[in-house]
């Protein structure tokens, strides 16, 4: 029999004035000590479920209150901390927007690379601005608590361009062979309103080195000198032993 394995399959449904989730164990054993937590738009923690069953629904509902804010898209992002039998702690990240008052369309296509990670690495995520002006966006990498990773940044995309960033992200407790959901969450203003992007990747944790790219590039072409130092040595050698004889 393989081993067991708790999934945690998350819902979220948003309204003007509150955030309801459903976290349902589709595993095959309980998850202990449950506990969903509200990043954005508001952080808020609800109390802890011990044990939560194979096929069991944990329902929460949180209440916001946005009417200072912009009208707009709002990014809803959860945390949701549990442990297994032996209760070691995992913790999990779901995502969703939240419209306030006027919904918005952010023009943004964003791409964030899977990459594996031993140690650290750098997330790469690609953005393209669809739209006839330029764009200053606020770009945060979002990971469970097992990883670690570099605060938000500043990108500005000019109209109709493209732009990149990395983030340089780190294990800090994750388990080896486990891959992990990450999210690249975008925000901007423009005219009065909030707009927002997300998007989704993966990390996966292997064991070994991370070898930049750059680095094992000057080891190949370091062993590509090696070689043809050798292979001129030979031949200067083999010319040695047998000269010209005409």
């Amino acid at each position: 029999a393989g081993a067991s394995y708790i999934t945690l399959e998350t819902a979220i449904a948003t309204s003007p004035n509150s955030i309801s989730v459903s976290i349902t164990n589709k595993g095959d054993e309980p998850a202990y000590n449950v506990q969903p937590s509200l990043i954005s738009p508001i952080t808020a923690t609800i109390g802890i479920k011990q044990r939560l069953e194979i096929n069991e629904k944990l329902t929460s509902m949180f209440d916001i209150v946005l009417s200072d804010s912009l009208p707009g898209t709002y990014p809803v992002i959860l945390n949701i901390d549990y442990a297994d039998a032996n209760n070691y702690p995992f913790s999990a990240i779901a995502t969703s927007t939240l419209v306030n008052k006027i919904a918005t369309n952010p023009g943004l296509i964003m791409a964030l690379e899977p990459i594996k990670l031993s140690g650290s690495n750098k997330l790469k995520l690609s953005v393209k601005n669809l739209d006839d002006y330029k764009k200053d966006i606020e770009i945060k990498i979002i990971v469970p608590k097992e990883l670690t990773v570099e605060d938000s940044k500043q990108l500005s995309v000019e109209a109709r361009s493209s732009g990149k960033l990395s983030f340089k992200i780190e294990d800090f407790s994750a388990r080896p062979e486990s891959t992990y959901a990450v999210f690249a969450v975008a925000e901007y203003d423009k005219d009065g309103k909030h707009y927002t992007s997300i998007t989704s990747s993966s990390v996966k944790i292997v064991k070994g080195l991370n070898i930049p790219i750059n680095i094992l590039s000057v080891s190949l072409a370091a062993l590509l000198v090696i070689y043809i130092a050798y292979k001129v040595r030979k031949r200067n050698e083999s010319k040695h032993n047998h000269p010209d004889t005409k």
